[in-house]
């Protein structure tokens, strides 16, 4: 679910959850390889197409990650790589020169994502935002929970 919100998709091929079962299923404009259904299939049976994250939220979060960087050529550098045309793919390679700081990267990132996730289960009423009291039981919320905080043991 979290990685479907980071995948800007062409016309035509979209993410859908199923709030019942937690799952997630890519539908091109051939349906839905493992079932054939179509995306209006898909919105009749009360699955919730996942919204992407924009391209002005991905450049707010390389932005927000830049300022919590050390001044120094890491921070320089990033700051350049977002100020030009393809802010992304430019934040990205500058990163492979500072393996360290890409490591902190991905982890930042994860984070964002997952609360990302979680304010938009609750904004199409998929979940409360509020943990189950049972947690991880066979509820719809529970299911939810499970794949975007899996239980470390």
């Amino acid at each position: 679910m979290i990685s479907t919100l980071d995948f800007q998709s062409d016309f035509g091929r979209s993410w859908w959850l199923e709030p019942e079962t937690g799952e997630v299923l890519f539908c091109t404009e051939d349906g839905v390889e493992e079932t054939g259904e179509s995306a209006d299939d898909l919105e009749e049976r009360g699955a919730v197409m996942v919204d992407a994250l924009s391209s002005r939220d991905a450049y707010r979060d390389m932005e927000t990650f830049i300022s919590g960087v050390e001044e120094g050529p890491a921070k320089d550098r990033l700051w350049r790589a977002i100020s030009g045309n393809r802010p992304v793919r430019r934040f990205k390679d500058a990163l492979f020169d500072f393996p360290g700081m890409r490591e902190r990267w991905f982890a930042f990132h994860d984070r964002v994502l997952r609360r990302y996730a979680v304010e938009w289960l609750v904004d199409v009423g998929v979940w409360t935002g509020r943990r189950p009291r049972r947690p991880w039981s066979s509820s719809a919320s529970s299911a939810l929970l499970r794949r975007l905080f899996p239980r470390s043991s």
